[in-house]
């Protein structure tokens, strides 16, 4: 039986960093962009959502004493991870999520729910990075283009696809731990 206690610091702060680092990817992807590009803020905050949505999933997975979650933050994290040199070092908090695995029993709950929401993070990244759509534009510099910027479609599906993975580990962490009081009282007073 998994226990609060059981959980170590290094977890929570893998998820922690992982927040951090996707609040900074959607800094320099705003900063780092074209001068001119119609991407900005909207578009930069719908690019780092998903990296900052599996340290969320971590951090629900924590505090709710649920480590598959964390476990599929772990997978998920480590799979976006790889698409870019920079972000290379979120393997390290990948690997802490995913170290949780030592505290999952069998009889704990089924796996099917906090896989589907971390692949839906990587779904919805994967979207942004492969789906193309080319844009110019002119400044009075000069002018430049892209072969795929992140659009504000694009933006709104990446941010809304987060929130209800957010919001779902909550409601799935939630109802194993009111099922599995139930099932605790039914044995015991029962």
């Amino acid at each position: 039986m998994y226990d609060i206690s059981m959980s170590n610091r290094w977890v929570g702060s893998a998820g922690w960093v992982t927040v951090v680092a996707g609040i900074g990817l959607m800094v320099v992807h705003f900063y780092g962009g074209s001068a001119g590009s119609p991407e900005g803020w909207f578009a930069a905050a719908g690019f780092a959502a998903p990296i900052v949505g599996a340290g969320a999933l971590c951090l629900v997975g924590d505090r709710m004493a649920r480590p598959l979650l964390c476990v599929a933050a772990g997978i998920g994290l480590a799979i976006m991870s790889v698409v870019s040199i920079v972000m290379f070092p979120l393997l390290i908090a990948a690997t802490i999520m995913f170290a949780e695995a030592r505290n999952v029993t069998g009889k704990q709950e089924t796996p099917v729910v906090p896989f589907v929401l971390a692949a839906a993070l990587v779904s919805v990244f994967g979207f942004l990075i492969f789906h193309q759509d080319p844009a110019t534009w002119s400044t009075p510099d000069g002018g430049g283009g892209s072969s795929n910027i992140v659009t504000n479609v694009e933006a709104s599906v990446s941010l809304g696809v987060v929130a209800i993975v957010v919001l779902g580990s909550v409601f799935w962490a939630q109802r194993i731990g009111r099922r599995r009081d139930l099932s605790f009282r039914s044995r015991t007073f029962g």
